[in-house]
């Protein structure tokens, strides 16, 4: 997908909840979870459209028109006031559209607290780098050497999360102090999707090599751990921090697992759902 859909604010009526009946999930591939309304959002790249979730398990949509919904929501957690206000996200009616001239097939993205979007170009692998405030970018990172997908700012240290697609596929860092990109480790797995952190820092990352989640602490000095298996094709996973839970999308089978990770010794629960 060559375009990229930014916005800072939108009203209340550019999201419209319809009567169109869809099953709960259609290829879902990325996930987010607002607190002000205590609601999970799972994009759906096959209808289109934008699930959403309570905490009692009740699911509904919204209606963003003909935007495509490949990539993740662009703010880590969004919030759903009177004015449906939010930092950046993809909700959207097209109002602005952004072409990254030169792309090949954007993948992923993040933002952080200033308003700057990282784009993964898996094809082209570069990393764009966005200004929301007046749709300027630039090409962040030239070559990835691997194949980027996945991305997560990791602000406390001053740098962005990049999974890799691929066999033994890396996970790397790149510096916001100079653009430069390190690995920081190489993973027995292949083609990993999605990247986050919990609440304590530990790094999860989802596998269609293994169809899993596994987790590494934030210095990648452990054995990886895997948090839960038996997925299909994982996507763009999300932490909801302060409820300890991880949403997984599942591409391949049309179902959402949400698994809790709030004790040292795992998961409690696997809730996965159609």
């Amino acid at each position: 997908m060559k375009s990229i859909v930014l916005h800072l604010i939108f009203a209340i009526t550019s999201i419209v909840f319809t009567g169109i009946t869809y099953s709960q999930y259609s290829s879902p591939e990325s996930a987010t979870y607002d607190s002000v309304s205590s609601r999970y959002f799972v994009s759906n790249t096959s209808s289109r459209i934008i699930s959403q979730r309570d905490l009692q398990g009740n699911v509904d949509f919204v209606n963003v028109g003909a935007l495509y919904m490949e990539s993740r929501f662009m703010a880590e957690e969004f919030t759903s006031a009177m004015a449906q206000r939010c930092a950046v996200t993809i909700f959207q009616t097209l109002q602005k559209l952004l072409q990254i001239a030169g792309s090949s097939f954007l993948n992923d993205l993040a933002i952080d607290a200033s308003g700057m979007i990282y784009v993964s170009d898996f094809t082209a692998r570069r990393i764009y780098k966005v200004n929301s405030a007046n749709q300027d970018y630039w090409t962040y990172v030239a070559s990835t050497t691997n194949t980027p997908n996945g991305v997560y700012v990791d602000a406390p240290r001053n740098r962005l999360l990049v999974c890799c697609w691929g066999s033994s596929a890396p996970i790397r860092a790149v510096s916001f102090a100079d653009s430069s990109i390190a690995t920081l480790v190489i993973t027995p797995y292949s083609n990993l999707d999605g990247i986050t952190l919990d609440r304590n820092d530990n790094v999860y990352v989802s596998t269609w090599g293994i169809q899993s989640v596994v987790k590494y602490d934030i210095n990648f000095s452990q054995a990886p751990v895997i948090v839960t298996g038996g997925l299909s094709n994982p996507a763009d996973i999300f932490v909801n921090k302060s409820k300890d839970t991880l949403e997984i999308p599942n591409a391949g089978n049309n179902t959402v697992t949400f698994a809790n990770i709030g004790t040292l010794s795992g998961i409690l629960t696997s809730l996965s759902e159609t």
